[in-house]
C-alpha cells in the first residue's frame, strides 16, 4: 500500500504479489483477499482494458462478501482510478460516489480527500466547462488541510492548477509553490515531481 501511495507502481506490484503468495500459503484469508485487490489494481493500472476492470471489480466485491469493510473506501478509489485511466467516467463517478457513500456510513474519512480528487478529476474527463470539477477539487483542498494531510492537498491543489491551466487562469500558482516548498528539496515522490513540473511552466 505504501508503494503504490507513493505511486511507485512496479514496487507496489512486486510486494503485492508476495504478499498474496504468503498469505495463499499461511490460508490468511483477509490478507489473502487485501493483497489481492492490490495485485489486481496494479495489472488494471498497467493495461486498463475490460477484462482487468472486471477482475479488479471482482476482488473488491470478494473482499467485501466476507464482510470486511476497513480501507474499503481507498479500495474502491483504486477501481475509480483505472475506469478514468479506461477513458470510462461515468464508470468511475459511480465507484466514486460508492466509495463516499461507505466512507460516511463508517466514518472512515482519512481518503475523502482523494476521493473528491478523483471525483474532479472524473467530472473533468466528461465535462471541462462545467463548474462541477473545481467544486470537487477545491472540497478535496480543504478536508486535506482540515486533515493536515500534506500529500493529498499537493495531489489536490496540483489537479486544480491543471484545470485552471486549461481556463487560461492561474489562480492556484501561488498555493501550489507554498506547497512544492513545504517538501524538502531531496524528498522525491511522482507527484513532487509532477507539482513541480506543473509550477515551473506556469511561471
Amino acid at each position: 500500500m505504501l508503494m503504490q501511495l507513493c505511486t511507485d507502481s512496479a514496487t507496489a506490484r512486486a510486494h503485492a504479489e508476495e504478499a498474496h503468495a504468503l498469505a495463499t500459503e499461511c490460508k490468511a484469508e483477509y490478507y489473502r483477499d487485501w493483497s489481492a485487490i492490490l495485485v489486481a489494481f496494479a495489472a488494471a493500472w498497467e493495461q486498463p482494458d475490460t477484462t482487468a476492470i472486471t477482475l479488479l471489480r471482482d476482488t473488491i466485491t470478494a473482499f467485501t462478501a466476507t464482510t470486511a469493510r476497513l480501507r474499503l473506501p481507498y479500495y474502491l478509489s483504486l477501481l475509480a482510478g483505472v475506469c478514468g485511466k479506461a477513458g470510462r467516467p461515468d464508470d468511475g463517478l459511480t465507484v466514486i460516489e460508492g466509495a463516499l457513500a461507505v466512507s460516511g456510513a463508517q466514518n472512515e474519512r482519512w481518503w475523502d480527500a482523494e476521493l473528491y480528487r478523483l471525483r474532479g478529476e472524473l467530472l473533468l474527463v466528461r465535462n471541462a466547462r462545467d463548474r462541477e470539477p473545481e467544486a470537487a477539487l477545491l472540497r478535496a483542498i480543504e478536508i486535506a488541510r482540515a486533515q493536515h494531510a500534506k500529500s493529498l492537498e499537493l495531489r489536490a491543489v496540483t489537479s486544480l492548477a491543471r484545470l485552471e491551466a486549461l481556463q487560461g487562469r492561474a489562480d492556484s500558482r501561488r498555493q501550489l509553490a507554498e506547497l512544492c516548498a513545504w517538501f524538502e528539496d531531496d524528498f522525491v515522490t511522482p507527484d513532487i515531481q509532477a507539482a513541480r513540473s506543473l509550477l515551473a511552466q506556469l511561471a
